[in-house]
């Protein structure tokens, strides 16, 4: 599911790079598991992925404390294999 203010192009576009990048990341398939599986037992993570699949809220307010230090930077992050990426420079 790609955000509602980026067409679906533009998102597929977005997640063939943002893949790319993973791939080129010197970081063994086992260990990218291990990632993965952590990702997925963490509440804020679990609940992080949500925002950026389904788009942020308006106000800040509207999400849990866990995930608001993201708030900053919601147009910087991706989730790609459930690993959460920034794309911050």
């Amino acid at each position: 599911m790609h955000p509602p203010h980026i067409d679906k192009e533009s998102s597929l576009d977005i997640e063939f790079h943002v893949h790319s990048v993973v791939k080129s990341i010197p970081v063994s398939d086992k260990k990218t598991g291990i990632i993965c599986e952590e990702n997925q037992r963490d509440p804020a993570l679990i609940e992080l992925t949500s925002v950026i699949q389904k788009g942020w809220p308006i106000h800040r307010h509207q999400y849990s404390p866990a995930i608001k230090p993201y708030w900053n930077m919601r147009d910087e992050l991706s989730s790609i294999n459930g690993i959460k990426q920034s794309h911050h420079p």
